[in-house]
This record gives structure tokens, sequence and C-alpha cells, in this order.
């Protein structure tokens, strides 16, 4: 019985660079936030120091856009891959709740209007 060979993961970082997008990893990882497809997972600081620390991860939606592979630093900590076949999606799910958001900030209401 034959096996389906796994998606190839890659790092947002090189997928944005290679396809030649202008947003950079953070501002891609913010509209994925915005659109729930990414969290900030809080954890205490492996040094000692108590500060609380964050890393992004892939969550509902976003899982069927990549995954949350280990770090390889921490036993807990994950970074998100995406498949590069279904990066489009990733990309146009991140740029348009990126636009959605810059609506809601930049458009004024009609209260804004009104002299």
């Amino acid at each position: 019985m034959a096996t389906t060979p796994k998606p190839k993961l890659t790092p947002a970082k090189t997928l944005l660079r290679d396809y030649g997008l202008p947003l950079d990893a953070n501002a891609f990882f913010n509209g994925l936030e915005l659109c729930g497809m990414m969290e900030r997972t809080p954890y205490e600081s492996t040094t000692g120091s108590g500060e609380i620390k964050h890393f992004l991860r892939l969550i509902g939606d976003g899982l069927q856009l990549g995954d949350n592979r280990p770090s390889g630093w921490h036993e807990f900590k994950t970074e998100p891959k995406f498949f590069e076949d279904r990066f489009a999606s990733a990309y146009l799910s991140a740029c348009t709740a990126l636009y959605e958001h810059a609506k809601l900030v930049c458009i004024p209401t009609t209260d804004e209007l009104t002299p």
C-alpha cells in the first residue's frame, strides 16, 4: 500500500521572500492573528527571570494552512510552518484581515464627520 507523501512545510519568511511579497513575517503573522488563525501563547522565560514571553502558533482554520513544528530550542515552544501549496490562501487571509482592520481604524464614522 502506497503512502501519500507529506506536504512540504516552509517558514513564512522563506515563502514571503521567494514569492517577492511585500509583507514581512511579523505583518503576515499579525494578519493571521487578526483573522483568528494564529495566537500568541504566553510562557515564562526559561532563564528564571520570571519574564512572560510569547510564541506564535497556528490555531483553528490556520491548521489547514500549516503546522506548528517544534522549535528545537524549547521543549514546549513551536514555530509555525506553512504548506507551500496553501500559502497563497494564508497570505490572502492575512492581507484581508489587515485591510479590514485598517478600514476600521482609518475610515471616519458618521459621528466624526458631523460638524
